[in-house]
C-alpha cells in the first residue's frame, strides 16, 4: 500500500504526462515503478539520492528493470523541478544502469507449430499476429476490424501514437478474411470471450464493456499456448530473423518492426549460418 504523501503528487504527475500525450505503455511503467517507490520512501519531497540509488539497487531486479526504475524516477523528479515543488532533484545523481547488449531469442518453429495445432481460432490470431506480422503484444490487443485491408494490415503503436502497416501474410490474410466473414454472417470463431462485443466493426479481441483485451491478457495468454519460456515477443524476434534471413535488408525488418533505431532490430536478429560461413570464406591471406 503507497503512503497518502504519494497520492496527490502522483495523481498531478500523471495527469500532466497524458496532458503531454506520453505513450500509455509508458506511463503504465513509469507509475509501476513510482509506486513502488510509494512503498518503501514515505514522502516524496524528503527522498535523497542515498535513498533512490537503493531503491534501484533492490534485490532481485534485473538491469533493465533496474534502467527502467532509474528513469522512471529522474522523470518524476525533474517534473517536480520543472513545476517548483523541490528546487532540484535528488535522482541527477543516480549513475546510469548499464545493461548487456540483448540477443535475439527466436521461438522455435517446433514451438509456433504446436501451439497452433492446439490453439482456438481466437489464440491462433493472436499468434499468427505476433509471428507473422511482427506485432507486440499490446499492438495485437488492440486491432481493430477497419485496420484490417485487402493486402496490408495498418498497426496502431502503444509507443508514441505511432501507426505502420505491414504487408499480410497470405496465411494470416486468409485466417483474418475467414473471421471477418463469420462475423458478417453474424458468427464468430472458437475461443472469444464478451460474446456481446464481438462484431464486424469493433474491436478484433474485444475485452469487458466495449473496450479491447490488455497487452497483459495477450501476454499471458501467448505464454500458456507456447509453453516453456516462449513468449509473444520471442515470436516478434522470430519473424525478425526469418525476415533478415531472406531479405539481408535490416532497414526493411526495421520498418516491419516499427522500431526507431536499426540498432533495436539488430538485436532482435539472428545472423544466419550461412552469413557467418560466407563472411569467413570472404577472408583470404
Amino acid at each position: 500500500m503507497i503512503e497518502t504523501t504519494w497520492h496527490d503528487p502522483i495523481r498531478r504527475w500523471e495527469a500532466a504526462q497524458r496532458a503531454a500525450n506520453l505513450s500509455p505503455t509508458t506511463l503504465r511503467l513509469y507509475l509501476h515503478y513510482l509506486h513502488h517507490l510509494a512503498r518503501v520512501c514515505p514522502d516524496p519531497w524528503t527522498v535523497t539520492s542515498d535513498d533512490l540509488a537503493a531503491f534501484v539497487d533492490r534485490d532481485g531486479w534485473a538491469p533493465q528493470s533496474r534502467k527502467s526504475a532509474r528513469t522512471s524516477v529522474r522523470h518524476f523528479y525533474r517534473w517536480a523541478v520543472r513545476t517548483g515543488r523541490l528546487s532540484s532533484s535528488p535522482a541527477d545523481a543516480l549513475d546510469a544502469v548499464r545493461v548487456p547488449d540483448g540477443y535475439a531469442r527466436p521461438a522455435p518453429d517446433g514451438a509456433l507449430r504446436d501451439a497452433l495445432t492446439a490453439a482456438d481460432d481466437r489464440t491462433a490470431l493472436m499468434l499468427m499476429l505476433a509471428a507473422l506480422a511482427g506485432l507486440r503484444a499490446m499492438e495485437v490487443a488492440a486491432v481493430h476490424t477497419r485496420d484490417v485491408e485487402p493486402d496490408r494490415l495498418v498497426v496502431r503503436s502503444g509507443k508514441g501514437g505511432k501507426v505502420r502497416t505491414v504487408p499480410l501474410h497470405p496465411v494470416l490474410g486468409e485466417a483474418l478474411e475467414a473471421e471477418l466473414a463469420r462475423r458478417r454472417a453474424g458468427r464468430v470463431g472458437t475461443g472469444w470471450r464478451y460474446a456481446e462485443w464481438v462484431t464486424a466493426d469493433g474491436w478484433l479481441f474485444p475485452g469487458q464493456r466495449g473496450g479491447h483485451l490488455s497487452a497483459g491478457d495477450v501476454t499471458r495468454k501467448l505464454s500458456r499456448a507456447l509453453g516453456e519460456d516462449w513468449t509473444a515477443h520471442t515470436l516478434r524476434h522470430r519473424l525478425a530473423t526469418a525476415a533478415y534471413a531472406g531479405t539481408r535488408d535490416l532497414r526493411a525488418v526495421q520498418e516491419l518492426m516499427g522500431h526507431s533505431k536499426p540498432e533495436t532490430t539488430a538485436r532482435y536478429t539472428a545472423v544466419p549460418q550461412d552469413a557467418k560461413r560466407a563472411a569467413v570464406a570472404a577472408v583470404g591471406l
